[in-house]
């Protein structure tokens, strides 16, 4: 059987998949490596189902590949002559790329660029890209967080800025997420029988990060993400929009470096800076314990989620369905209601007890007679990686099935 291999090499973690080149896209595999982290291991499931887990402490992206692979041909899940492609997540195209690319010097070079605007991502990204070139003779493919993106109009991406600054550091909103926003929007489109280009609705992948994504006709039109993953929804410890002015003010009154505060802003603000807990299910839980700061983190979370949703109502000319999605989305159903609650003036109607029930698998949550339909789906991004694995790479015909 061919096989495609993916691999998403963040800065803390290693995750992979190995899938069926066939129509199937089976996942036959996936794992993942904790790098230095404190609980340290390699866990693999294959088919969907814990097959090997071990506490090994791996350091580095090379030290962790050498051994994913080890691993996979030891169990005899891949070896090397089944392999069509390689896939990679690519945090960043700095807007070079509007879709996957098979991977040559220049795309090496344009991922480096991209660097500046996603300094713990890409670097971990291009590092696992090389080392793959070199243990897996095969195609290697790019695909870009940012790339789904790539179709908002100019008007929507460009930040009111001098003209000079933005053209010489390529300044401009390139929202993320893009690899889950789009596969939930097929599958969304599946749902209802429609293609990908005669769907319109929004996505909303709501995680420890989290971001929205307006889709008309299957492009997206906007997103709340921009330059960074700073902007937009508040988030596990990013505090999403705010007023530019306070970066110059807290530097001023506490006297802290611009580094400084973009830690602030970045890694202990969003619910961990409001209330002292970035879990949603531990802040859940306080919340319903009364405790007023824990309330006061998801009026502030839903407030801006709700906020993004009017705006994108008013934006696009159709919409057909929402999409929940990400950790939060598929698993809360408490700020599933909140973010709905009184919209049925927009043609939604939630069904309280499908949307209870409904936690981390796919699902309608809206009444059967909603105008627009809400559905939670599970996001796949290594399965979307892989789909673009097989479309560049081929490796599938009826007569290998």
């Amino acid at each position: 059987m061919k096989k495609i291999l993916v691999i998403n090499c963040g800065s803390s973690t290693i995750k992979a998949g190995v899938f069926a080149s066939d129509s199937s896209l089976l996942a036959l595999a996936q794992a993942t490596i904790e790098l230095a982290r404190e609980e340290k291991g390699f866990t693999l499931r294959r088919c969907g189902e814990l097959f090997y887990r071990e506490n090994i402490a791996i350091n580095s992206i090379q030290e962790g590949i050498f051994y994913l692979k080890q691993k996979l041909e030891e169990l005899e899940l891949l070896q090397k002559d089944d392999i069509v492609g390689v896939g990679h997540r690519v945090v960043h195209g700095g807007g070079f790329f509007d879709r996957a690319v098979l991977i040559n010097k220049e795309v090496l070079e344009a991922i480096d660029k991209a660097s500046l605007f996603a300094p713990l991502h890409n670097p971990a990204n291009l590092e696992g890209i090389k080392l793959c070139q070199r243990l897996f003779p095969v195609p290697q493919v790019a695909v870009f967080d940012t790339a789904f993106h790539h179709s908002m109009p100019n008007y929507v991406y460009t930040y009111g800025l001098p003209r000079q600054l933005i053209e010489k550091y390529r300044l401009r909103r390139y929202g993320f997420h893009g690899i889950s926003h789009a596969y939930v929007a097929e599958q969304a489109a599946l749902k209802l029988k429609k293609t990908l280009a005669q769907f319109s609705g929004i996505t909303l992948h709501l995680g420890s990060g989290a971001s929205m994504c307006a889709i008309k006709e299957g492009k997206s039109v906007d997103t709340t993400m921009g330059l960074t993953p700073l902007e937009g929804l508040v988030m596990a410890t990013r505090s999403g929009d705010i007023d530019p002015a306070l970066v110059a003010f807290l530097q001023e009154k506490e006297g802290l470096s611009a580094q400084a505060v973009m830690e602030i802003l970045n890694k202990k603000s969003g619910l961990l800076g409001l209330c002292g807990q970035k879990d949603m299910r531990l802040l859940l839980k306080e919340a319903e314990a009364q405790n007023q700061e824990a309330i006061l983190a998801l009026d502030v979370f839903v407030y801006r989620i709700r906020k993004y949703l009017g705006a994108y109502f008013f934006i696009l000319p159709q919409v057909d369905a929402l999409v929940f999605t990400g950790g939060i989305g598929e698993n809360a159903p408490l700020i599933r209601q909140k973010v709905l609650v009184g919209l049925e003036r927009f043609g939604i109607f939630l069904n309280n007890e499908l949307n209870k029930t409904a936690l981390g698998k796919e699902a309608l949550i809206s009444e059967e007679n909603s105008p627009i339909k809400v559905y939670v789906i599970p996001t796949d991004e290594e399965k979307r990686i892989a789909l673009e694995v097989q479309r560049l790479c081929g490796g599938f015909s009826p007569e290998s099935a």
